[in-house]
């Protein structure tokens, strides 16, 4: 996140805003939904998709030959696919409920928080997995796009860990969450 400051210059009120309490000045639901965990849900999707890369890069090379293998990919995968099934089901739930014009109350943030913790959390430990039986193909440091190059496992092993480092999704939150 940046902070900036402009000098002499007018900024209208209605175009700014506060992170932390100002009421919306548009009325539809992207300014109604609160901004932490609008910023949670997008967080966690980042991470969902770097674990989907991987998986699919992973898949491309070819490394299910041996049983260990073979159950360290089954795991990333089942570990992905419920940590996007958790989230995407708290979240479009919230946004149901915002788009029909409630408010989130702090449980349902605090859901929120938990789900979209949760799923970035799950989504390195199932880039860890494969990365763990990677191979040199982890420790590459060439590669494109997620089409399968080898370079994708260890690029999206840092990618994934710089995610999990974003304040919105910390570790803190299940203590918060469960203070609610």
């Amino acid at each position: 996140s940046e902070d900036f400051s402009v000098d002499r210059v007018f900024v209208p009120a209605r175009r700014t805003f506060s992170v932390f309490g100002d009421p919306p000045h548009e009325g539809g639901p992207l300014y109604r939904f609160p901004f932490v965990s609008i910023t949670q849900a997008g967080v966690a999707a980042v991470a969902l998709g770097v674990a989907a890369a991987v998986v699919e890069a992973y898949a491309a090379l070819g490394r299910t030959a041996d049983a260990t293998a073979q159950a360290y990919y089954g795991e990333a995968v089942a570990r992905l696919d419920l940590a996007r099934a958790g989230w995407w089901e708290v979240t479009r739930a919230a946004w149901e409920r915002v788009v029909a014009g409630e408010a989130l109350d702090a449980a349902a943030q605090a859901r929120v928080a938990l789900a979209c913790t949760r799923a970035t959390h799950e989504a390195a430990a199932a880039v860890d997995l494969l990365h763990a039986v990677g191979g040199m193909a982890a420790l590459s440091n060439s590669g494109g796009n997620s089409g399968g190059d080898s370079g994708d496992l260890g690029r999206c092993w840092r990618d994934v860990h710089a995610v999990t480092q974003h304040s919105s999704v910390r570790v803190a939150n299940y203590a918060s969450a469960g203070a609610v």
